[in-house]
């Protein structure tokens, strides 16, 4: 089974209330809200010890970015960065989108020695910790994020309106690679 892990409610494509204790299954998906920061690593690690028949991890939702011109675009997570220890990790690709650097902290890649040019920098809070449960569980991992903001503006709203106006994009995403991992 895929698991497809949500962060937020808003982040979850689909018109279906998730929860954080079990997994919700539509289609051929599981769909499960992780929750936050290091409680998405705790939420997810509880359901694994339980339930043996995940397959895959997919996690799914917006992201800061460090170019506002990719606000809007859907990446998938190419390079991590360990926020404690910054070593670099990098996962295999899944899917066409444009790769992605994904770290926890804003200005950790501003410098040009350490910036890969061909991957967008993106920022968020659970990546890194869910990538380290499904490594711990020797799961495949993969991570699509939409770029929601730059830090610019306001960024609850610019948030909510970038997945608003990605909603049925991010649903036809999740759901052609549901099909193409099984």
């Amino acid at each position: 089974m895929i698991l497809f892990c949500f962060p937020l409610p808003i982040e979850n494509p689909f018109p279906l209330k998730l929860s954080k204790s079990e997994p919700v299954f539509f289609k051929n998906m599981a769909l499960f809200l992780v929750g936050t920061a290091l409680d998405s690593a705790l939420n997810l690690e509880r359901l694994l010890e339980k339930n043996n028949s995940v397959s895959h991890i997919v996690e799914v939702g917006g992201a800061g970015v460090s170019s506002p011109e990719k606000q809007g675009e859907i990446f998938e997570a190419a390079l991590l960065l360990d926020p404690i220890t910054s070593q670099k990790v990098r996962l295999k690709k899944r899917t066409e989108l444009p790769p992605a650097m994904v770290t926890t902290v804003s200005g950790i890649f501003h410098d040009d020695q350490t910036i890969e040019a061909k991957e967008t920098h993106l920022f968020t809070q659970e990546t890194w910790h869910l990538f380290s449960v499904a490594e711990k569980h020797n799961l495949p991992f993969t991570s699509l994020r939409l770029a929601t903001d730059s830090g610019e503006e306001n960024l609850k709203e610019r948030f909510i309106a970038t997945l608003q106006l990605s909603r049925k994009k991010m649903q036809l995403l999740i759901e052609s690679l549901s099909v193409q991992t099984n």
